[in-house]
């Protein structure tokens, strides 16, 4: 004889069949009204009844339809990351700490990357508009004038500098972020101090941040020591390993730095591939300092010096930011929080 998969108490129920409200209220002995209130959470419902109604919903198997929620609460309940290159390290991990946060209050959070160096910001608000999203994420520069279709019960949070910047023509906006002229003062600072005079830069792209900023703050902290950063020294990469190699490669043909700060961890790894291929040691004939603290910066051998980004924790004061604007509307004045950032040591510099 086989035992009754069916607890005690229980009744049992075709998994292949939707559940309607009007079930777990017959089955709590409630009014749908009240089922509706547990799980919106609109009206306060007592204890002892939203327990009815839950264990009811579990016996049977329901689960709230988060469209008819949309339509009847008119939010969505889903939050929009835009991102310009998910192949990089640094945006899984803000997304990580962004979805930490927007799961705990129970939404939804949709990725959309621009593409890297082929950005297609216009198309990503497009997505945005169709799918009602309750707020967005913006974590690429670029996309200003696409911004400003987006309407304003839509709540934005941008996460770097660039978007202090914009405040003035775009929608209220609250920023995260991390302070990138002083992440370039402090790798100066850290290289002067080693004894390196003859240093070259790999940024970002040109008049992007936060290439922008790490560039200022390491150009001034040198200037102000009596080193002069020539235009030789300075080329432009695209965030990638492969425009680290080509970047180290281009600065050889002019000089011969004694080290080099790449404006992101990835970069670097190029610069370091670089030094292999042109017989470099490095720390040795060059030092070599990045930006992020990817996991890859302590693999690869010899390991990576670079700036710790909190990453994650940016992406979680992004979303309280936004939580924030949703719960409660625009704040009456603009908020930016800057998330510390630290040197790692290792044996590249």
């Amino acid at each position: 004889m086989n035992p009754d998969p069916t607890r005690a108490g229980e009744t049992q129920h075709d998994a292949s069949q939707t559940v309607s409200i009007a079930e777990v209220a017959e089955a709590a002995g409630v009014s749908t009204t009240t089922v509706s209130h547990v799980f919106s959470g609109r009206r306060p419902v007592a204890a002892a009844t939203q327990r009815r109604v839950t264990d009811a919903a579990r016996r049977l198997g329901y689960r709230p339809s988060a469209i008819a929620r949309a339509l009847r609460l008119g939010r969505t309940r889903t939050v929009a990351l835009i991102t310009q290159d998910l192949t990089n390290p640094f945006y899984p991990a803000l997304a990580r700490g962004l979805q930490q946060v927007l799961a705990a209050a129970d939404h939804a959070l949709m990725l959309l990357d621009t593409g890297g160096d082929n950005p297609s910001g216009p198309h990503a608000v497009d997505v945005c508009l169709e799918r009602q999203v309750d707020g967005i994420v913006v974590a690429v520069d670029g996309i200003a004038e696409d911004l400003r279709r987006i309407p304003p019960h839509v709540q934005l949070v941008g996460v770097g500098p660039e978007f202090l910047r914009h405040r003035g023509g775009q929608p209220s906006m609250d920023v995260a972020m991390s302070d990138d002229v002083e992440i370039g003062r402090d790798v100066a600072e850290y290289l002067l101090l080693r004894g390196h005079r003859e240093i070259a830069v790999v940024a970002g792209p040109e008049g992007l941040e936060p290439s922008l900023g790490r560039l200022k703050g390491f150009r001034e902290t040198l200037a102000a020591a009596g080193v002069t950063l020539g235009a030789h020294a300075v080329v432009h990469g695209d965030w990638t390993v492969e425009s680290g190699t080509a970047g180290l490669t281009s600065l050889l043909r002019s000089g011969r730095p004694t080290a080099v700060f790449a404006a992101n961890d990835l970069m670097a790894l190029g610069v370091l591939r670089g030094a292999v291929a042109h017989h470099l040691s490095v720390p040795k004939d060059l030092a070599i300092v990045g930006v992020d603290d990817i996991d890859a910066s302590a693999l690869v051998a010899p390991t990576l010096t670079t700036v710790h980004l909190r990453a994650a924790q940016i992406g979680r004061e992004a979303g309280a930011l936004l939580l924030s604007r949703l719960d409660g509307g625009p704040p009456a004045r603009t908020r930016t929080t800057v998330v510390p950032h630290f040197l790692v040591t290792r044996e590249s510099a």
